[in-house]
Protein backbone atom coordinates (compact mmCIF):
# COMPACT_ATOMS: atom_id res chain seq x y z
CA UNK A 1 0.00 0.00 0.00
CA UNK A 2 1.13 3.57 -0.56
CA UNK A 3 2.84 5.15 2.39
CA UNK A 4 2.97 8.79 3.29
CA UNK A 5 6.28 9.66 4.78
CA UNK A 6 5.77 11.51 8.04
CA UNK A 7 9.09 12.31 9.60
CA UNK A 8 8.98 11.55 13.27
CA UNK A 9 9.85 14.64 15.22
CA UNK A 10 9.13 15.72 18.71
CA UNK A 11 5.98 17.41 17.53
CA UNK A 12 4.22 15.90 14.55
CA UNK A 13 1.13 18.08 15.06
CA UNK A 14 2.15 20.49 12.26
CA UNK A 15 2.50 17.54 9.87
CA UNK A 16 -0.90 16.21 10.88
CA UNK A 17 -2.41 19.67 10.34
CA UNK A 18 -0.84 19.87 6.89
CA UNK A 19 -2.22 16.48 5.86
CA UNK A 20 -5.67 17.28 7.26
CA UNK A 21 -5.64 20.63 5.44
CA UNK A 22 -4.74 18.96 2.13
CA UNK A 23 -7.49 16.40 2.62
CA UNK A 24 -9.99 19.17 3.41
CA UNK A 25 -9.04 20.99 0.19
CA UNK A 26 -9.42 17.78 -1.79
CA UNK A 27 -12.81 17.19 -0.14
CA UNK A 28 -13.96 20.66 -1.22
CA UNK A 29 -12.76 20.06 -4.79
CA UNK A 30 -14.51 16.69 -4.95
CA UNK A 31 -17.71 18.08 -3.46
CA UNK A 32 -17.74 20.96 -5.95
CA UNK A 33 -17.14 18.59 -8.86
CA UNK A 34 -19.95 16.28 -7.74
CA UNK A 35 -22.36 19.21 -7.26
CA UNK A 36 -21.50 20.51 -10.74
CA UNK A 37 -22.17 17.07 -12.21
CA UNK A 38 -18.53 16.72 -13.22
CA UNK A 39 -17.23 13.20 -12.78
CA UNK A 40 -13.56 14.16 -13.07
CA UNK A 41 -11.10 16.48 -11.44
CA UNK A 42 -9.33 17.04 -14.76
CA UNK A 43 -6.38 15.06 -13.45
CA UNK A 44 -4.38 12.66 -15.58
CA UNK A 45 -5.54 9.08 -14.84
CA UNK A 46 -2.23 8.03 -13.19
CA UNK A 47 -2.41 10.99 -10.79
CA UNK A 48 -6.07 10.32 -9.99
CA UNK A 49 -5.18 6.68 -9.27
CA UNK A 50 -2.41 7.78 -6.90
CA UNK A 51 -4.73 10.20 -5.10
CA UNK A 52 -7.37 7.48 -4.75
CA UNK A 53 -4.88 4.92 -3.40
CA UNK A 54 -3.49 7.35 -0.83
CA UNK A 55 -6.91 8.50 0.37
CA UNK A 56 -8.17 4.91 0.67
CA UNK A 57 -5.01 3.97 2.59
CA UNK A 58 -5.39 6.93 4.95
CA UNK A 59 -9.08 6.14 5.47
CA UNK A 60 -8.61 2.46 6.26
CA UNK A 61 -5.16 1.66 7.64
CA UNK A 62 -5.16 1.23 11.44
CA UNK A 63 -1.68 2.78 11.75
CA UNK A 64 -2.91 6.17 10.51
CA UNK A 65 -3.50 8.97 13.01
CA UNK A 66 -7.20 9.15 13.97
CA UNK A 67 -7.66 12.78 12.89
CA UNK A 68 -6.13 12.05 9.49
CA UNK A 69 -8.19 8.86 9.14
CA UNK A 70 -11.48 10.62 9.87
CA UNK A 71 -10.63 13.39 7.44
CA UNK A 72 -9.74 10.88 4.71
CA UNK A 73 -13.03 9.09 5.37
CA UNK A 74 -14.89 12.37 4.88
CA UNK A 75 -13.00 12.87 1.63
CA UNK A 76 -14.18 9.46 0.42
CA UNK A 77 -17.76 10.18 1.52
CA UNK A 78 -17.74 13.37 -0.54
CA UNK A 79 -15.92 12.05 -3.55
CA UNK A 80 -16.51 8.35 -3.98
CA UNK A 81 -18.32 9.09 -7.26
CA UNK A 82 -15.04 10.42 -8.65
CA UNK A 83 -12.36 8.49 -6.76
CA UNK A 84 -14.18 5.14 -6.86
CA UNK A 85 -16.06 5.70 -10.10
CA UNK A 86 -16.15 2.18 -11.50
CA UNK A 87 -18.69 -0.26 -10.06
CA UNK A 88 -16.42 -3.22 -10.78
CA UNK A 89 -13.58 -1.57 -8.89
CA UNK A 90 -15.76 -1.04 -5.82
CA UNK A 91 -17.11 -4.59 -5.98
CA UNK A 92 -13.58 -6.01 -6.23
CA UNK A 93 -12.53 -4.08 -3.12
CA UNK A 94 -15.09 -5.82 -0.90
CA UNK A 95 -13.29 -9.16 -0.44
CA UNK A 96 -10.04 -7.44 0.55
CA UNK A 97 -11.89 -5.53 3.27
CA UNK A 98 -13.61 -8.63 4.64
CA UNK A 99 -10.48 -10.26 6.04
CA UNK A 100 -11.91 -10.64 9.54
CA UNK A 101 -9.90 -7.90 11.28
CA UNK A 102 -12.81 -5.43 11.32
CA UNK A 103 -10.85 -2.28 12.10
CA UNK A 104 -12.84 0.97 12.20
CA UNK A 105 -11.34 1.93 8.84
CA UNK A 106 -12.38 -1.36 7.27
CA UNK A 107 -15.89 -1.04 8.70
CA UNK A 108 -16.12 2.46 7.25
CA UNK A 109 -14.94 1.31 3.83
CA UNK A 110 -17.29 -1.68 3.83
CA UNK A 111 -20.29 0.56 4.59
CA UNK A 112 -19.19 3.12 2.00
CA UNK A 113 -18.79 0.50 -0.72
CA UNK A 114 -22.14 -1.15 0.01
CA UNK A 115 -23.94 2.21 0.14
CA UNK A 116 -22.26 3.32 -3.09
CA UNK A 117 -23.26 0.13 -4.86
CA UNK A 118 -26.87 0.61 -3.76
CA UNK A 119 -27.02 4.39 -4.19
CA UNK A 120 -29.74 5.98 -6.31
CA UNK A 121 -26.98 7.83 -8.22
CA UNK A 122 -25.50 4.49 -9.24
CA UNK A 123 -28.87 3.05 -10.20
CA UNK A 124 -29.64 6.01 -12.48
CA UNK A 125 -26.35 5.78 -14.39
Amino acid sequence: PPRLHIFMTRDIAPQICLIVSCLNLLTLQLHAAVCEGDSTLLLPPPLLTTVKERVVFLATDPSVNTDIQLCAQNTLKSGWMILLKEVNERAKMLPSICDGSETPGQKFMFRLLIESLLSPWELHK
